[in-house]
Formats: C-alpha cells, structure tokens, sequence
C-alpha cells in the first residue's frame, strides 16, 4: 500500500509546484531536492518502496504520462523530461544512477532501464531529435522518434548518450564517453563514438573481486 496518494489540483507542496489536474503521485519512497514541474492532466508518478533519490526534478509538459520508479533505486541526480503525450518512463528494481537526463519526447515513446543496473555520471537518454529532418524528394519526414530500452545488469559509464531506437541487452556493458546509436547485444562491450563492439563473453560484478 503506498502511503502517500496525492490528487490534487493547484498546490504548492513539498517541492511540487505547478498546476496539477488529475495528476497523481504514488509514493512510498524518500527523497530532498527533488521538485515537480506539471503543465498537464492525467499524468502519473510512482517511485516504489525503499528507493532514495537524493536530487532531481520532473518536467511534464503535456499529458497522459507515467513515471515508475521501481523498489530499492539509488539515485544521488536525475532530471526527468517528457513533452507530447502517453510516454513512459520506467526504472526497474535495485538499479542504480549517479546522475542523468531522460528525455522522452513525441507521443507514444518509452525509456526503459532494467533490473540492477548500474549508470555512472552525465548519463542522457533522448528518443527523439526535436527537430525535423525532411526528405526534399518525397517531402516527408525522415527522423520519427523511437524508444529506448536497456536490459536488466546493463552497466552504463561516464558521459554517456543514447539515441532513439537503441536497445541494449542484459549484462552488457557500455563505456565511459561513449555515443549509443545501434543496439549492443548481451554479455559484449561497447564504447566509442559511434559505440562499437570492443569485447564479448563477459558479465560484470558490483564488487572488485
């Protein structure tokens, strides 16, 4: 049973600010410093049992979204951002970030982290360009955006960018400066810019062994 449901309209609470209609926090979790920002309706944020997020704030502009923050996260600074509508950002059980940026934006996206995933420092996930790029033979768009989804006991290091579409899958690992555009595969290990495979056969382990 979560121990704060919040539905409330116009208020000014605990960090959140905002104009609130039909937005909905489900919290059963402890946080500082970490503020709400909400132009939007129908909105929801679920931050699960024992998670910690010491920072970070929430910038919804538009509705229907859903932000679910699974049980036991550590997180020391995040900035989550969704434009349009109906996206969803997911971050499973026992993962944890030292800081990112999620940028879900266009309708209908998801960014998706795993079970005990470890994100290091200056992570950013984005699923869209912002822009238009048009191609000036059909005339028609070219660069639609595209989810992310990361696998369970996906390691992520320092100075990370992943782009739309990417899909990494479990127990793989990505290095320090590296820029994600193709997807990487279970049990390798990417870096570079673009990321390319530089190793495969291998897990990772928290602990210095």
């Amino acid at each position: 049973m979560h121990r704060i449901i919040r539905k409330l309209f116009r208020f000014k609470w605990n960090g959140i600010i905002g104009v609130w209609k039909k937005n909905v926090l489900l919290d059963d979790s402890s946080y500082s410093n970490f503020k709400f920002v909400i132009n939007g309706e129908n909105n929801t944020i679920q931050i699960g049992h024992d998670s910690i997020i010491d920072s970070g704030i929430v910038k919804i502009l538009g509705s229907n979204h859903k932000l679910i923050i699974g049980k036991r996260c550590r997180i020391k600074q995040v900035e989550f951002w969704f434009e349009d509508s109906f996206n969803t950002i997911i971050i499973d059980d026992d993962t944890t970030i030292e800081s990112a940026k999620f940028a879900v934006v266009e309708s209908n996206l998801t960014i998706q982290l795993g079970k005990d995933c470890m994100l290091s420092e200056s992570i950013y996930f984005r699923t869209s360009d912002s822009h238009s790029i048009v191609d000036l033979k059909t005339n028609k768009r070219i660069n639609y955006g595209k989810s992310i989804c990361i696998g369970n006991h996906v390691w992520i290091g320092a100075n990370v960018t992943v782009l739309k579409g990417v899909r990494a899958e479990d127990n793989c690992i990505i290095g320090a400066n590296s820029l994600v555009t193709h997807n990487v595969e279970s049990n390798t290990i990417v870096a570079g810019t673009p990321a390319k495979k530089v190793n495969e056969n291998v897990n990772w382990d928290r602990k210095r062994i």
